[in-house]
C-alpha cells in the first residue's frame, strides 16, 4: 500500500494544503478523518461535517448521518471524526472510490483483558497459534463470530467481538487460554484505506507516531514523504523541568512535594499571566490555571498563551510495552516518545509558538526525560532550566493497611519484587500481582507453566499504573 504524508510542523498549513486539494479537484470524492470535533467544524466551508452531540456516546446517530450521507445524498466532501470512523461497521464502503484524507495520527494500536470468560464454548472462533516467545497470533473465524453474536443476551457483553469483526485488525495474546490472565492486543491493519483511490495523511511530526511506526515494520506500508518535519526555532523558549528523570502518577499519589512545587513555579513565574495546563484526570490543577485535554487538536483559543505546563505522567504498563517491543519493532524510547513527547507537542504548539516559533514562551513539564525530547526533537534552540527544590524526597508515605492477612501477603511481595517495595497494601492488592502471587509472595505454580521468567518479570515489575493515554480521542 502506498500512502502520501504532510508532516511539516504545527501552524505551517497543512490543513490548507488539505483544503486546496479538496478544491483543486472539484469531480473526486473525498472523506476526511479528524482526531476532534472541535478540528472537523475547520473543514465546514469545504464539506459536510457529520458530528452529532458527544460521537462517543451517539455513535448510532452518527453512523445513521454516516449512511445517509453517503448512500442517499452522495456527499462530495464526508468530514468525520476517528470514533466515528472506528465505530463505523462498513469501512470498506465508506472509503470506496474517495480519496481518504486522514488528518492527524489514527489510533491504530489498542489493548485491553479478555472479558468474555462465561463464553468458552464459543472459543473456536478464534484461530490461536503461536507466533513468538509468550505470544500467539490470533484470527476470528468470521461465521462462528457472527453465529455467537446472534445468541448472546443483554446480560453478556460481546463487544470485543463485534469490535474484532468491524474493523480489519491483527489481534495477538500474551496467552492461548483466554482466561483472567488474557490480554488482547489489536493493531489496525493498513487494508482499512483498501477501497479508496488515494490515501492522504497530515500529522506533524509524523514519522515519530505509533502509526507510521508499526504499519512500516509490520506491513512494510509504502509511505511517501511530501513534505518532511523540521524542528521550530524556539530561540526565545525556555524548557523548565523538574529535577527527576521521569515522572509519576504513583509518586505524586503518595507525595505532593515535586507536583506541588512545580505548581507553585509555575504560578510565580507566570506573574498573572494566563497558564494552560494538562495533567492527568485524577489531578486537580489551580483554579487561575486554564485546563486543556490531552487531545487538544483543533483547539485555537489558546494562541496568545506563553505559560504552558504539561504535568502528564503518561506510561504504558510493562505489558503494552512489552508487545511494542517484540512483536511492533519500537524501542523503549520510541515509545515514550509517540506517546508522552508527541502529547506534548501538540499542546505546546496549542499556545504563542503555533503562530510565531520566535516568541516568548515558556515550556513547564515533570521530567527530565520529557524535557530532553522537546529541545532534542521539537525545539533545538531552546534553553533548559532546572526547577530548583523539585528531587523526590526518600520515600513516599505509605496509605493505612488493610486487613493482617493482606499486611502479611503485602510484606511477602514487597520482599519478592522490588518494583513493589514502597507500596502500600492496598495499592498491591489493586495489582495484576495479587492475583498472580500466593500468600507469601511467590508466583503461583499454575502460573509458571504458563508464562517464561522473562515475561513474568516484565509483567510484574511494573512500575507505573497503566491508564489509556487516548483517553479523550
Amino acid at each position: 500500500m502506498n500512502i502520501d504524508f504532510y508532516a511539516n510542523g504545527c501552524g505551517t498549513g497543512k490543513t490548507t494544503k488539505i483544503k486546496e486539494i479538496i478544491s483543486n479537484t472539484p469531480l473526486a470524492y473525498f472523506l476526511v478523518i479528524v482526531p476532534s470535533k472541535e478540528l472537523a467544524k475547520e473543514y465546514a466551508d469545504v464539506g459536510e461535517v457529520v458530528i452529532s452531540g458527544d460521537v462517543e456516546s451517539n455513535t448510532p446517530n452518527v453512523q445513521k448521518r454516516i449512511t445517509q450521507a453517503t448512500v442517499m445524498d452522495d456527499t462530495r466532501v464526508l468530514i468525520i471524526t476517528q470514533a466515528a470512523f472506528i465505530n463505523s461497521t462498513d469501512k470498506h464502503h465508506l472509503c470506496k472510490d474517495r480519496i481518504v484524507i486522514q488528518d492527524e495520527e489514527l489510533k491504530v494500536f489498542s489493548s485491553e483483558r479478555w472479558k468474555m470468560n462465561n463464553h468458552k464454548e464459543w472459543l473456536s472462533m478464534f484461530d490461536v497459534k503461536a507466533c513468538a516467545a509468550d505470544w500467539f497470533s490470533t484470527n476470528i473465524n468470521k461465521s462462528i463470530a457472527e453465529a455467537f453474536l446472534k445468541e448472546v443476551d443483554d446480560l453478556d457483553n460481546p463487544r470485543q467481538v463485534k469490535d474484532l469483526l468491524a474493523s480489519p485488525y491483527d489481534v495477538w495474546s500474551n496467552n492461548n487460554k483466554f482466561d483472567e490472565f488474557s490480554q488482547l492486543f489489536k493493531v489496525m491493519k493498513p487494508e482499512v484505506y483498501k477501497s479508496a483511490n488515494r490515501v492522504i495523511i497530515a500529522c506533524a511530526n509524523f514519522k515519530q507516531t505509533f502509526q507510521y511506526q508499526i504499519w512500516k515494520h509490520l506491513y512494510s506500508v509504502n509511505f511517501n514523504c511530501k513534505a518532511e518535519f523540521e524542528g521550530y526555532s524556539g530561540t526565545n523558549t525556555i524548557i523548565h523541568h523538574a529535577d527527576q528523570p521521569i515522572n509519576s502518577i504513583t509518586y505524586n499519589k503518595g507525595d505532593g512535594n515535586v507536583r506541588d512545587a512545580v505548581i507553585k513555579y509555575v504560578t510565580d513565574n507566570a506573574a498573572g499571566d494566563k497558564i494552560i495546563g494538562v495533567d492527568n484526570k485524577r489531578f486537580e490543577l489551580p483554579a487561575t490555571w486554564v485546563r486543556v485535554d490531552h487531545n487538544c487538536h483543533g483547539v485555537n483559543s489558546h494562541r496568545d498563551t506563553k505559560h504552558i505546563a504539561i504535568l502528564s505522567a503518561i506510561n504504558y504498563a510493562n505489558l503494552e510495552s512489552l508487545f511494542l517491543q517484540n512483536i511492533c519493532g519500537l524501542s523503549k524510547d520510541a515509545i515514550s516518545f509517540a506517546l508522552l513527547g508527541e502529547t506534548a507537542h501538540q499542546v505546546v504548539m496549542r499556545g504563542v509558538l503555533r503562530m510565531d516559533n520566535t516568541a516568548e514562551c515558556h515550556i513547564y513539564v515533570m521530567e527530565q526525560r520529557l524535557a530532553f525530547y522537546l529541545k532534542m526533537a521539537l525545539f533545538p534552540d531552546a534553553e533548559l532550566l532546572t526547577i530548583a527544590g523539585t528531587a523526590r524526597t526518600e520515600s513516599a508515605p505509605r496509605k493505612a493497611a488493610l486487613t493482617q492477612v493482606d499486611r502479611n501477603k503485602a510484606a511477602h511481595i514487597r520482599k519478592q519484587w522490588p518494583a513493589y517495595a514502597n507500596k502500600s497494601a492496598e495499592d498491591i492488592k489493586d495489582e495484576l500481582i495479587w492475583d498472580i502471587c500466593g500468600s507469601r509472595g511467590r508466583i503461583r505454580p499454575e502460573v509458571l507453566k504458563d508464562y517464561s521468567a522473562e515475561y513474568i518479570s516484565a509483567m510484574l515489575n511494573q512500575k507505573e499504573p497503566l491508564i489509556d493515554p487516548f483517553q479523550n480521542r
